[in-house]
């Protein structure tokens, strides 16, 4: 084809799609020929010719117009190009899959890879909760079996105190305690007790007196200290005490006292009392406030124990120990 019939062509859709020209002639073609005959005669062309304008004007009313639609005029490349948006949107469509994908995937390694690297971390951890839990049970039983040696030896020390001091008790069975004697530089103890002897009418000589001391105090304060005597029996030390309860109860004012004693200076009252342990000392004075507060009226030492008493009409206890003292209601 040449250059001319390139640019002339036209596709079979193209020329389907242009406006038809008038056929208005198509059907009348044999009758238009015979018109057009020159043989015949002139009154039979005039006729023919005013009647071929009128069959010309008639025929037009049986011509088809058509309106032109805004896609027939429109190429083919349109419709390609509605293909191709198709396509178009398939083909996002799928590298927006694709990508979400990828990106989902590379998110869920990364996901799993902290999951692997937890489960590590706790199976690590694991292993050091497992071994600490077995050392801690080890010292656990160990904790126990130490609590149960601790109560046996505390148990076994309460005891040995107990019985240490029923020992040293024991040996202090002929002693008296006298409480509230001045001291004096040049005072001669033996005499004073004999003195104190004659006072409550129960005289005793030096021989009875095995030995005779004073001893030094446990807490600082401006009392004199403590005359221990030491006599031949218990009989007579229950003897001199009991004489010396028996002359205050006789005198209640003017009950035993350093005048008794010939000692000068100011009159200071005088307790005769068994020698009790430190301990014993000690169970005693919370003996004497714990009767104080539940108004016990009768608090006395015989042999080196302690009891109490409420009234003339109750029973007495024996106070063993700090825990006897919880007992008294």
């Amino acid at each position: 084809m040449t250059k001319e019939h390139k640019k002339a062509w036209i596709c079979d859709d193209c020329r389907n799609k242009r406006p038809k020209s008038d056929n208005s002639n198509t059907p009348l073609r044999a009758v238009q020929s015979i018109e057009n005959d020159s043989t015949l005669p002139y009154t039979t062309a005039s006729a023919s010719s005013n009647s071929k304008v009128e069959r010309k004007e008639s025929a037009s009313e049986f011509v088809t117009q058509r309106t032109k639609s805004a896609s027939q005029h429109q190429p083919c490349a349109t419709e390609s190009l509605a293909v191709s948006r198709d396509d178009l949107r398939l083909l996002i469509r799928q590298e927006i899959q694709s990508s979400i994908r990828e990106l989902i995937d590379e998110r869920l390694k990364g996901i799993s890879k902290q999951i692997r690297d937890f489960e590590d971390s706790l199976t690590f951890m694991n292993n050091i909760y497992e071994d600490f839990k077995k050392g801690l049970d080890t010292k656990f039983n160990v904790v126990e079996e130490l609590k149960k040696e601790n109560s046996a030896l505390q148990q076994a020390v309460t005891d040995l105190s107990h019985r240490l001091n029923a020992a040293e008790q024991n040996m202090r069975e002929n002693n008296i305690e006298l409480n509230g004697i001045p001291e004096q530089r040049s005072e001669n103890l033996s005499n004073i007790v004999i003195q104190l002897t004659k006072t409550v009418d129960n005289p005793i000589i030096s021989e009875d007196i095995l030995h005779v001391t004073r001893v030094s105090k446990l807490s600082k304060n401006e009392r004199p200290r403590s005359v221990i005597v030491k006599l031949r029996s218990a009989r007579q030390r229950d003897e001199v005490i009991a004489a010396v309860i028996k002359y205050n109860r006789k005198n209640p004012k003017d009950k035993l006292s350093s005048v008794h004693l010939g000692l000068s200076g100011n009159r200071t009252p005088v307790y005769v009392s068994e020698h009790l342990t430190p301990t014993s000392k000690a169970l005693h004075a919370a003996t004497r406030l714990k009767a104080k507060e539940l108004s016990y009226k009768f608090v006395w030492v015989r042999n080196g124990r302690i009891f109490v008493r409420k009234d003339e009409e109750s029973q007495h206890k024996l106070m063993r120990n700090t825990e006897s003292l919880s007992k008294l209601v």
